[in-house]
């Protein structure tokens, strides 16, 4: 797998994550390897969590370019599990955020209201994957992941793992997180993942809209 655009150690990490939480929710900010690796956990693990909650866990994986939108398309329909991933074609498109910084982003902002308000849990357990946009997109290309994401969640408990994190600006990102969720009142658990790249995991809980 070293060959592929996910590490087998990050990887191994999202499919520990899948087994010892009960997401109801999985969302990827960048789609490929791990979107059918996710799908393939997912579809283990639903024997236990249909025996749990009796709702499957929704997956939804935005990507950008249309190149690896039909990839990843083709390469879940290989597997028999492309009716089970709601792949999103979202384009970068400018995003400004609270501090009035203009970014590009994933065009995401519509598709995450309607699953958030077509969910029928009380208060979803959501992990959120963010492994893109590439970083030659700008300066803090996956920043407005979180940003974007406090416009839109309802009540959750949410744990954000961000891949990359030997970088220096993926560092500098999950702080300016840390700080934002900070200022929104929420408090977080950071914890970081010795992993070949790199990656940290950011949880909190929304007790109420933001």
């Amino acid at each position: 797998m070293h060959d592929w655009p996910v590490s087998s150690d990050f990887a191994l990490c999202v499919i520990d994550l899948l087994s010892n939480n009960d997401y109801d929710i999985v969302l990827e900010f960048g789609s490929g390897t791990s979107t059918v690796l996710i799908a393939r956990a997912l579809e283990k693990l639903s024997p236990k969590r249909d025996a749990n909650a009796g709702q499957p866990v929704i997956q939804v994986a935005f990507e950008h370019l249309e190149e690896y939108y039909f990839k990843t398309l083709s390469n879940l329909k290989r597997v028999e599990l492309d009716n089970a991933v709601y792949v999103v074609l979202a384009p970068l498109e400018p995003y400004t955020s609270p501090d009035g910084v203009q970014y590009s982003y994933y065009g995401c902002r519509d598709a995450l209201s309607e699953i958030f308000e077509t969910l029928h849990v009380e208060k979803p357990k959501i992990l959120v994957i963010v492994d893109g946009p590439p970083a030659a997109t700008g300066k803090w290309a996956r920043y407005p992941a979180l940003p974007i994401l406090l416009e839109v969640l309802p009540p959750s408990a949410v744990d954000i793992l961000l891949d990359d994190y030997g970088r220096e600006e993926e560092k500098e990102i999950a702080a300016q997180w840390q700080r934002d969720l900070k200022d929104t009142g929420l408090q977080c658990s950071v914890e970081t993942q010795g992993l070949e790249k790199g990656a940290t995991l950011i949880s909190f809980e929304i007790e109420q809209h933001s």
